[in-house]
């Protein structure tokens, strides 16, 4: 949850800089409080079915966070 939020206030920081275009066709969807929430509810069900496999989105949800803060200090 706590990346996610990272994630989001990044890419937000970035897309009012201008130093970033969102590609996800989701969140142009969906806005980014509905990624939040759609996020959490994903996580929230994988915990429930296989909480094991949460491993996976949290080291992709950590590397996007990092290449988008390390693109906002280059920016």
């Amino acid at each position: 949850m706590a990346l996610n939020a990272v994630d989001a206030a990044l890419t937000t920081i970035a897309l009012r800089r201008g130093a970033a275009v969102e590609a996800n066709p989701v969140v142009r969807t969906i806005g980014m409080p509905g990624k939040l929430v759609l996020v959490a509810v994903a996580g929230w069900l994988l915990y429930l079915l296989r909480p094991r496999a949460l491993w996976i989105p949290i080291a992709a949800l950590g590397a996007v966070a990092v290449w988008t803060a390390v693109n906002l200090v280059a920016a």
